[in-house]
């Protein structure tokens, strides 16, 4: 539509007025040369951007008096002539007012949405050209592998002045994890669990639905473990998160030791066993075989480590038992006790042939005998000895009554190099008896001496041991 530029021409009441947008004339518009009856709005580049240019009615077929637009106002100035309006047209350009992009994790469906102004939306895969792929404000993609652009525009379809506006469909990538898996782990140990991811960074999970992590990272130590058990990964990257993948632990038992006590004679040597075959050892001594030979008394240790890497460790007491050394032989009356030094279990016997766990033997008659003692728990040696067993009485009664007159060692014939001495309570010698003088009858250089206890001292030659008692005098 235009309006014929005959005569005086105003706009908002004044002549060659002027306004915010279509106010002005283009240069010295209007001339009224030629068929320029009707004002254009002039091409972009000439004059000032929306000024008017007085054109022919269709003006030219291209270039820059190529009308770009009509405007028609009427002024109703006095003279104007009456206006016939018939219709009224509007002219509105299609306008993307708002686009929305969409992203998700991995392929799959996406929906795009836009929205104009006027006029139904146009979806292609180009910025021009080609024939839309949908219509409509919202528009989803069924299956959707990569990132990728889309254009809309709102025009008619095969208009190709307007732009179109970009809308992007982004598929982020979602990671892919791994782990190496372990090896079976031995009983209250740990051990250091891999994982790896294609992006991003490996959350750890003690349970398949915990929603906090326990560690972040590739390389995860365990703690002290006592039963089997499993680790849960996975990966987050830009928001994307992997599957959730279970990494099994096994725990293997750890092998029983049991400390040892060995026993040992002296002046051999014992090996210790370690108990469990095919791993690492190492001693306490320096030694790093299986078994280990020791010569001496002692705590010893050995640390095992298995191929599971169970470290373990057993103790070892050893104990060197010796051959038993006969110190000292008491005898009093018809009884002997047997003392000895060593380090072992010792059995006794009188005839070497039956032995007892006791050291004490009690005799019926006086005599010499031999002790024997051996050591049965390594049979580590014996040792023996002569001794004699005296038979006396515990008191007599000087008093010339014809019985228990006289305190004699009974048996002495058996003893020809016997002497006997007695003592008194204060160690005074009081006589010596001996084969040619066997008895004693209660006098001292001939005077009776009183009632009370008196100490004897028998050396009964032979190369045995000195034995020694008491008995008392009463009258």
């Amino acid at each position: 539509m235009g309006y014929r530029s005959r005569g005086t021409t105003f706009w908002n009441g004044a002549v060659n007025g002027s306004s915010p947008t279509f106010a002005f004339w283009n240069a010295n518009e209007p001339n009224n040369q030629g068929e320029e009856d009707y004002a254009h709005v002039t091409a972009p580049g000439v004059g000032q951007p929306g000024s008017w240019n007085d054109l022919s009615n269709v003006g030219d077929s291209s270039g820059n008096y190529q009308p770009k637009g009509y405007i028609v106002e009427y002024g109703g100035m006095p003279g104007d002539p009456v206006l016939q309006i018939s219709t009224i047209s509007i002219i509105t350009i299609p306008v993307i007012t708002n686009v929305t992009s969409a992203s998700r994790c991995g392929s799959g469906a996406i929906t795009l949405q836009a929205t104009s102004n006027i006029g139904n939306i146009n979806w292609y895969t180009a910025p021009t050209g080609g024939t839309p792929i949908y219509t409509g404000n919202s528009y989803t993609i069924p299956l959707l592998n990569a990132t990728t652009d889309y254009y809309v525009d709102a025009f008619p379809v095969g208009c190709t002045l307007g732009n179109r506006v970009q809308v992007t469909a982004t598929i982020k990538p979602v990671p892919v994890i791994g782990f190496t898996t372990p090896n079976p782990v031995c009983q209250n140990t740990n051990t250091i669990l891999q994982a790896n991811t294609s992006l991003g960074v490996i959350n750890w999970y003690d349970s398949n639905t915990s929603s906090t992590s326990i560690f972040i990272g590739t390389s995860f130590t365990t703690p002290i473990l006592s039963a089997s058990t499993s680790y849960y990964i996975e990966a987050i990257n830009n928001g994307c998160v992997s599957n959730r993948v279970a990494i099994p632990v096994q725990v293997v038992p750890a092998p029983t030791l049991v400390d040892e006590t060995v026993i040992f004679c002296e002046n051999t040597s014992v090996t210790l066993q370690s108990g469990i075959s095919g791993s690492s050892y190492l001693w306490s001594t320096g030694a790093t075989t299986e078994n280990c030979a020791v010569g001496s008394a002692g705590t010893y240790s050995v640390v095992i480590t298995t191929p599971l890497n169970c470290n373990l460790t057993k103790n070892f007491t050893v104990i060197e038992n010796t051959a038993p050394e006969i110190t000292f032989i008491k005898v009093e009356g018809l009884t002997a006790e047997i003392s000895i030094t060593g380090t072992g279990i010792y059995e006794y016997s009188l005839d070497n042939i039956h032995f007892q766990s006791s050291p004490i033997f009690n005799f019926i008659v006086g005599g010499v005998y031999t002790c024997y003692v051996k050591e049965i728990g390594t049979n580590c040696g014996y040792d023996y000895e002569d001794f004699v067993v005296i038979d006396y009485p515990k008191f007599f009664t000087p008093n010339a009554d014809g019985f228990n007159d006289y305190w004699k060692l009974n048996g002495m014939y058996l003893f020809p190099d016997a002497r006997i001495a007695i003592f008194d309570r204060y160690g005074q010698l009081i006589t010596v008896l001996t084969t040619k003088n066997p008895h004693w009858d209660g006098r001292l250089n001939g005077e009776s001496v009183p009632s009370s206890d008196y100490w004897f001292v028998a050396n009964l030659g032979n190369n045995t041991s000195e034995v020694k008692g008491h008995f008392s005098l009463k009258r």
